[in-house]
């Protein structure tokens, strides 16, 4: 709505900026360290770690060559998400917030007084316990799925890791496989 300032300062936005650049540092020092040359792995590592985050799935790499921690990383990626008004699969960014804010919340209640009030908020708005309970559902129901679409691939004698992958990249429609 032209208000960049605003737009620069909602967490969300924020989220996926920080989100996007940890990953993809993390993808890009576990290439480097993996005997990839640093211009390569700063390729291949930001190329993966923008995808992953984004759900877009594009990669340079192929998923069954990467070591075992940037598959991990990667796994956590997508199963975080974009943003919640994108296309991007996973649990979404917002959701996340919630879910953080709500634990942030219940921690910061075991040291406070039986009578103290302390609601949640984000981006100083109060969420209401029906909204936070509608919100939650989604991450408890995607890792459900996970779980569930995971069993017939270890039945079937794959490797726990590169199942999980699939499973993940398949469940959060990120395409990287």
């Amino acid at each position: 709505r032209g208000d960049w300032r605003r737009f620069a300062m909602d967490p969300e936005f924020r989220a996926l900026l920080i989100m996007t650049l940890v990953f993809a540092a993390m993808l890009t020092a576990i290439l480097a360290a993996s005997g990839i040359n640093l211009p390569a792995a700063l390729k291949h590592g930001f190329l993966l770690g923008v995808s992953a985050q984004t759900t877009s799935g594009f990669s340079s790499l192929d998923p069954s060559v990467l070591p075992d921690a940037a598959k991990w990383t990667s796994i956590l990626s997508m199963t975080i998400g974009g943003s919640i008004g994108s296309t991007a699969g996973g649990i979404k960014l917002l959701r996340l917030l919630v879910l953080l804010t709500v634990i942030q919340l219940l921690i910061r209640r075991m040291g406070l007084p039986r009578h103290a009030v302390a609601e949640p908020r984000l981006n100083g708005r109060p969420l209401d316990t029906d909204e936070m309970l509608h919100i939650l559902v989604v991450p408890t129901l995607f890792l459900l799925v996970v779980t569930a679409s995971l069993v017939p691939f270890l039945l079937h004698g794959y490797a726990p890791l590169d199942a999980l992958f699939e499973v993940v990249s398949a469940t959060g429609t990120v395409g990287l496989t």
